[in-house]
């Protein structure tokens, strides 16, 4: 017996029998629904309140909840920043970082840190290097690896002002000041 002559003996049982179809929950069977019917929806009746219970709003908790999590957040974004400052600021480090924003190409850069801060961008939080690259000018550099190797040679030394403290002697007057702390 071929496939399509089974289909159609099946179809004709199908007709011969008294078979009717009946809605089901999804439209197709009501007595399956109980008493929902095509096109009602359902009502439901809440519980009433009794006198022993009473309804609590805790949104105004929440709200000090998030902004607390946010102080905190921010807090720390700051001392994180201020710990790589005191690390990295004014020297001549390399990093492998994006130049100028996320997803920029990432390799390494040799870079004189001026600034330093952290950021929360695209639901990370990023530290942020800005400086400059051989004299060019400044860049932000969003680091992708946390090793960053600080060149000590090349500290910038600035040929004005004083230094130290100490005062160099005026030859010219005779005047020589010295910063010697007396010895007892």
């Amino acid at each position: 017996m071929k496939l399509s002559d089974l289909v159609k003996q099946v179809i004709s049982e199908i007709k011969d029998s008294d078979f009717t179809m009946k809605e089901d929950t999804w439209g197709n069977n009501p007595s399956a629904g109980g008493s929902m019917s095509p096109g009602r929806s359902p009502t439901a009746t809440p519980p009433s309140p009794t006198a022993n219970t009473k309804s609590i709003d805790i949104l105004d908790r929440f709200k000090n909840f998030k902004s607390q999590l946010i102080q905190q957040e921010t807090t720390s974004a700051k001392k994180l920043a201020e710990e790589l400052k005191n690390m990295f600021l004014k020297k001549t480090i390399t990093v492998s970082a994006s130049k100028g924003s996320i997803g920029q190409i990432e390799k390494e850069y040799k870079i004189t840190v001026n600034n330093i801060g952290v950021r929360y961008m695209k639901e990370k939080y990023y530290v942020v290097f800005h400086g400059n690259e051989d004299g060019s000018k400044e860049n932000e550099y969003y680091l992708t690896d946390s090793v960053i190797v600080v060149d000590n040679s090349a500290t910038p030394v600035s040929s004005t002002g004083t230094t130290g403290g100490l005062e160099s002697p005026d030859l010219s007057t005779g005047n020589t000041k010295r910063n010697i702390i007396p010895q007892k």
